[in-house]
């Protein structure tokens, strides 16, 4: 019995300590810390993307694609345009027909667009392109070929940007009076006096006349003695040229110094006569195109007058732009030009070329191809 009491005192002194132990397991150990919530990261809204804004539209009509310098200032303003991404532009070609350029204007207006650049085919139909213009409320910026002094001045907001009428002639003149003073144009007959023949641009056109009364400008100025065998129209055209050419150096063949080329897309019609014919007469031209810089280099083409397309490219397009944002034509603009206001035209400052300075005309072009 003794032992059964004893035995039981233990067995109620073990329950007691298994219960103790337990307990304190099941109690949270002081150091170690409480379980603390994570903060929630606050979400930012997303960026608003801002909505480009609307490029300015202008509509362009060129006279015709055909024409070889007019595609290098056509090129030089798309090119300055795309660069910058001054504005959305559309380009037509007319096609040489008045009727035509002035139906793209029409449609031009039609959609809406903030302004006209036009290379007019007619320049006695730009008073009509100004009235259309000016009742729709937009610029119009000539290029190339001026309107009369009373359209340009009759709308505020038009302008014309070209060339010096008469200046490249008298340049070009002056190169071939002081190349016959230095004997490098041959008196081919030995009469002492200064024999030519001139091919011009389009009749009636105001730089193909301007040019020719340039050249006259400074002949008479030099005192040299000359006589102008023969003036024949090629309307800008290579081919045209090429056949008048040939019929000058098959009735002139040892009489005829020089041929004075309005520009240099026909020059090169009349480089092709030569070389068939084989007969060494010199030619001038104006413009100053890419397809004759390796002919200046070599000397196998007399010479040039820079008409920079490039500055074209970029006077007409700032002016257009100026125009668009109501702000004065030469605001913020810095070109080497010349601002008539008698008649209210831009004119792109002329170089004589020759093999001496022809990175300029390199230059120039590079940016219009």
């Amino acid at each position: 019995m003794k032992k059964t009491r004893i035995l039981l005192a233990l067995l109620l002194v073990a329950v007691f300590m298994f219960s103790a132990c337990t307990q304190t397991a099941q109690q949270p150990s002081e150091s170690a810390p409480p379980e603390q919530e994570q903060p929630q990261k606050s979400e930012e809204p997303a960026p608003v993307e801002e909505e480009p804004a609307e490029l300015p539209s202008i509509g362009m009509t060129v006279y015709s694609y055909a024409n070889t310098y007019t595609s290098y200032i056509r090129k030089g303003i798309q090119n300055y345009i795309a660069a910058g991404n001054l504005a959305e532009i559309q380009v037509a070609d007319a096609e040489n027909d008045a009727a035509k350029q002035i139906e793209q204007i029409d449609t031009y207006i039609a959609q809406g667009v903030d302004a006209l650049i036009v290379m007019p085919v007619d320049t006695a139909a730009a008073s009509t392109m100004v009235d259309k213009a000016k009742a729709a409320g937009i610029p119009i910026i000539f290029v190339n070929k001026r309107p009369s002094v009373d359209v340009l001045k009759s709308y505020d907001k038009t302008i014309f940007v070209g060339l010096p009428l008469v200046v490249s002639g008298e340049m070009q003149g002056q190169m071939v009076v002081d190349h016959w003073n230095s004997g490098k144009i041959a008196d081919r007959n030995g009469d002492g006096v200064l024999q030519f023949c001139t091919v011009t641009g389009d009749l009636g056109h105001p730089d193909a006349e301007a040019r020719v009364v340039g050249n006259r400008n400074v002949f008479d100025a030099s005192g040299i003695k000359y006589e102008e065998l023969d003036r024949q129209v090629a309307s800008w055209d290579t081919t045209k040229a090429k056949d008048v050419s040939e019929i000058w150096l098959g009735k002139w063949p040892n009489d005829l110094d020089i041929i004075i080329s309005n520009n240099d897309a026909m020059a090169l019609g009349v480089l092709e006569t030569i070389k068939q014919t084989g007969i060494d007469v010199p030619v001038v031209g104006i413009n100053c195109l890419p397809q004759v810089h390796d002919m200046i280099r070599s000397g196998e083409y007399f010479g040039s007058v820079l008409s920079d397309p490039w500055k074209q490219a970029k006077a007409a397009v700032d002016l257009t732009l100026n125009a668009i944002n109501g702000k004065d034509w030469f605001d913020g603009n810095e070109w080497e030009v010349e601002y008539n206001a008698e008649e209210n035209s831009i004119r792109i400052t002329d170089i004589m070329i020759t093999a001496e300075n022809l990175h300029l005309a390199e230059e120039a072009y590079k940016n219009c191809t």
